[in-house]
Formats: structure tokens, C-alpha cells, sequence
């Protein structure tokens, strides 16, 4: 569903709840770091707002093309969730609309922030099959430095050192 969802949350409109001109979002490449390695990342897309789109006819064909080195205006990212998944998402008290993204997908968003260098994230949620929910993360320089802290310390203490991480006590690691 991500290329459909992506393609929706562009046309906003009746397509998604979203206000404006419709977003051109390309599929980034994944990428990595060379000075850390673990730090890895591969968005669902790079959102272009209208600006940064022009008319151009090549061959006297008229298309449409984005602004040569133009930086992306923030990433896009897609979540799929049936009835139980969605179950992460804090409600209002009148059950609608969503008001907290679960703790993971906002660590996943700040580190894709990180890697990309991108201020902003959507993080563009259909939920239950016909909820549609966009979410705008900003950038947070605090949550960054300490995730990328723990996963340095985990990549030379753990991986690089081969030493396996210590019991957390959680059910999952005993079994």
C-alpha cells in the first residue's frame, strides 16, 4: 500500500486530508554513513512542496521538473495498521482524532531526520483501512544526539566488540 498511500497523501484533497497544491515525492535512495555504518536508512519518500516543482518542455513535451540540487522539504514516511496495530496511537477522549504517535515510529523518524538532514517528517498513517492521518514530526536535536549515542555505544560495545547486550528482563529476551 505505501505507493498508493504516497500517492494519495501527494494529491491531498479527497485523496487525504491534507490543505494546499499537491506534494511531488520521489523515492529516496537508502543510504548510510561512511564514518558511522550503523547508521542506516532507507525513507519512504522525499516531499517537494509545489515550489520547488517548474514547467519545463523538453522535445516540446511539457513536463514537470524539480528545481536542479533542491533539498527536500521534508520526508514522508508510511504506516499500514489494522484495528490492532493502530492500538499505539493515543485518541482524543472522544476517540477521534489521533493525538500521539507510538514512541517508535517517532525514533524512527528522528533518525531518518538525522541521516537525511531533513527538518520535518510526515508520517502519513492509514489506519484501519480508512483512517487517514498525517502526522508532522519536526526535527529534535535532544532525541537525535541520544539515539544516536545508545546506537553508537551498542554498535563498538556489542556489535564491534562481540559481546552480547545484557538481559533486559523482558519476557521476549528469556524466550
Amino acid at each position: 500500500l505505501e505507493p498508493v498511500v504516497l500517492d494519495w497523501f501527494a494529491q491531498g484533497g479527497k485523496k487525504w486530508p491534507r490543505s494546499g497544491d499537491p506534494y511531488t515525492i520521489v523515492k529516496p535512495p537508502s543510504v548510510f554513513r561512511r564514518d558511522k555504518p550503523w547508521q542506516r536508512a532507507s525513507a519512504d519518500g522525499f516531499v517537494y512542496l509545489p515550489e520547488a516543482v517548474i514547467d519545463v518542455t523538453i522535445n516540446g513535451v511539457a513536463e514537470k521538473a524539480l528545481l536542479y540540487g533542491r533539498k527536500p522539504d521534508a520526508l514522508a514516511e508510511v504506516k499500514t495498521h489494522g484495528w490492532f496495530g493502530s492500538r499505539g496511537y493515543s485518541l482524543s477522549e472522544d476517540g477521534d482524532p489521533i493525538v500521539s504517535v507510538p514512541p517508535d515510529k517517532r525514533i524512527q523518524c528522528a533518525w531518518y531526520m538525522a541521516l537525511y538532514q531533513v527538518d520535518v517528517t510526515y508520517l502519513v498513517c492509514l489506519i484501519d483501512t480508512h483512517l487517514k492521518r498525517t502526522f508532522t514530526i519536526r526535527r529534535d536535536l535532544e532525541i537525535e544526539a541520544l539515539l544516536l549515542d545508545a546506537a553508537d555505544r551498542f554498535w563498538h560495545g556489542n556489535v564491534l566488540a562481540d559481546v552480547p547486550p545484557d538481559p533486559d528482563g523482558s519476557d521476549s529476551y528469556r524466550k
